[in-house]
């Protein structure tokens, strides 16, 4: 059934409102060629046409052969190449392209931008299935005073479709099932012998192919050619499209961007022109729906422009740690259990992502990572081996950066929000705090010492408590320069006061040294760990004057000074 003319205004005023919205869109071209693009891509048809009857078709056909042998008529010709009345001429595209062994190469899911620039122009598309086969689509938008009509032909001899509307400004459609290493040709013309030297037709061959998100296509066609794509959003978020100088090193060209949520072409989500005023390239920021197919287009922005640009389609990902510490386990072996969850938003993960797309900044030495693909969206980053340095003040801020390899359209690196290792001291002892212990059989107590000085130091084993009614026990003492006890300095049984036991070591100031107490096969043990310093010790005030001289803890000397920092007394205890 035909559309009445009640349809026709009703498609007349959702045309108006399309523009009304194009041209308050930021960014987009407010220039005639623009709103003429947009026009023919919106141009209303009848999805689902009723096929053309056998006479209408033979008639269309007897047309064509018709006019194909009186359209060398000087008078004709000339009368019709006339410009129309107060509007500038437009550049017949592809010409001449009148019969078969002229006929335009046409694309699957390209758009040609043409005229029928004369009341007996013929335009014909030849188009080769190569590998395709299935159903293919052809569809003719047209100017909407006019009235163009349409014919595809199996070869030279075989019509397979025609769509031949009455009604101006309707546009047309053919459906047929194309076969594999097979030529077809798409005949464009007027049976009403309507033309414009002015206004354009727009013919759309087939479905646009995917575009892969990330990976940039270099187009390079000629004036009147606009490339088709489609494109299906990876996840729920803001997305961009921009041209760019082709192969990223090319002059700059005028594009215009056209993205539409529907194949129809009827609903249009995004136009650019100009990205800024800076450039003549295109840029679309949009939010698109998970799962949605959308179909983009690249038109020349001018009316006798040609595309020889870039065109990248990319996410805009964001990485984020959950965790923001993470624990040292209660080993205290500089081992972590907990594991670090990414979370993407703006995009999802590639289907495998390994640890070579993904880089640990500022882990601690020791420690290795595993990645684990939780799902589209989350990576859990998990810790074996043990951290060398696992003291609290080795505690800090770290981050996790993903190579854009591993997110679905991401063209640069993207790196989390920062998060911390929290390492747990190690239970100290000093020179004036002895730590009493109580381990369990077949187990060790490691205690960690730093010397306030440099010099010689006892380190033993005694009465828990300092008192003897606690008991003793058969302690076996060790030293060691690092917490993983492999730098073994010294070991003791049985010291001056067995079974207890007792090291006596030259050692570094500042330093840290670990004290391993264990019980005599495999006992428990029940005793106090304590450190004396065998040197002398030089105790300084806040001015740097020597104050005190002491040894194993007991002051030798006493030093008192008056106001102006002189020596006035000395007491030897």
């Amino acid at each position: 059934m035909k559309p009445t003319r009640i349809g026709k205004w009703r498609r007349l005023a959702v045309w108006g409102c399309l523009i009304l919205v194009v041209m308050t869109m930021p960014g987009f071209s407010q220039t005639a060629h623009a709103h003429e693009i947009i026009e023919l891509f919106q141009r209303s048809y009848n999805p689902n046409p009723e096929p053309e009857s056998p006479e209408r078709t033979q008639q269309a056909l007897d047309y064509i052969s018709k006019r194909k042998k009186d359209r060398m008529s000087h008078t004709s010709a000339s009368a019709a190449r006339q410009p129309q009345a107060g509007a500038a001429a437009v550049r017949d595209t592809f010409e001449p392209n009148d019969d078969y062994p002229e006929a335009y190469p046409a694309k699957n899911g390209y758009s040609y931008l043409s005229l029928l620039s004369t009341e007996s122009d013929f335009d014909y598309y030849r188009y080769d299935s190569g590998t395709y086969s299935g159903m293919l689509t052809v569809k003719l938008t047209v100017p909407k005073d006019k009235n163009y009509d349409l014919i595809v032909m199996e070869g030279t001899s075989k019509n397979v479709g025609s769509s031949l509307g009455r009604e101006p400004g309707a546009a047309e459609k053919v459906a047929f099932e194309a076969k594999a290493g097979t030529t077809y040709y798409f005949v464009v013309f007027s049976m009403d012998q309507h033309f414009s030297t002015t206004d354009r037709y727009n013919l759309i061959v087939g479905n646009p192919s995917e575009l892969a998100w990330g990976t940039p296509v270099d187009i390079d066609v000629p004036e009147g050619v606009v490339p088709g794509y489609r494109i299906t959003a990876p996840a729920t978020g803001n997305f961009r499209f921009f041209t760019s100088p082709y192969a990223g090193t090319g002059l700059p060209n005028d594009t215009l961007l056209l993205l539409f949520e529907d194949e129809l072409m009827q609903k249009l989500l995004g136009g650019n022109d100009n990205a800024s005023e800076d450039t003549v390239f295109s840029e679309l920021d949009v939010n698109l729906t998970k799962g949605l197919t959308y179909y983009l287009y690249v038109a020349p922005s001018a009316n006798d422009g040609q595309i020889h640009a870039r065109l990248t389609a990319a996410s805009k990902p964001n990485v984020s740690a959950e965790v923001p510490i993470l624990h040292e386990t209660e080993a205290n072996d500089g081992s972590v259990a907990e594991q670090q969850i990414i979370t993407l938003e703006g995009s999802v993960f590639a289907p495998t992502v390994s640890s070579r797309r993904v880089s640990f900044n500022n882990l601690p030495e020791g420690l290795e990572t595993q990645v684990v693909r939780l799902n589209d969206k989350q990576l859990a980053i998990r810790f074996s081996g043990k951290a060398l340095s696992h003291e609290n003040k080795d505690s800090g801020e770290a981050s996790v950066t993903i190579y854009k390899e591993a997110i679905v359209g991401a063209l640069e690196d993207v790196t989390t929000n920062p998060f911390s290792f929290a390492f747990t001291d190690t239970p100290a002892v000093t020179l004036q705090a002895p730590r009493d212990l109580d381990v369990a059989a077949s187990q060790y107590q490691l205690i960690k010492f730093t010397p306030p000085a440099t010099g010689t130091y006892e380190i033993y084993t005694d009465y828990f408590l300092g008192n003897p009614a606690e008991g003793t026990s058969d302690t076996i003492l060790s030293v060691y320069e690092d917490y993983e006890r492999t730098r073994h300095l010294a070991t003791n049984d049985d010291g001056k006061k067995p079974p207890f036991s007792s090291v006596t070591l030259l050692l570094n100031g500042g330093r840290n040294y670990f004290l391993s107490v264990s019980g005599w096969n495999g006992k428990a043990v029940h005793a106090r760990l304590a450190v004396r310093y065998l040197g002398v010790e030089y105790v300084y005030n806040e001015k740097g004057l020597l104050v005190q001289m002491k040894q194993d803890g007991k002051v030798l000397v006493d030093f008192y000074y008056d106001n102006n920092g002189n020596l006035i007394r000395k007491v030897v205890r």
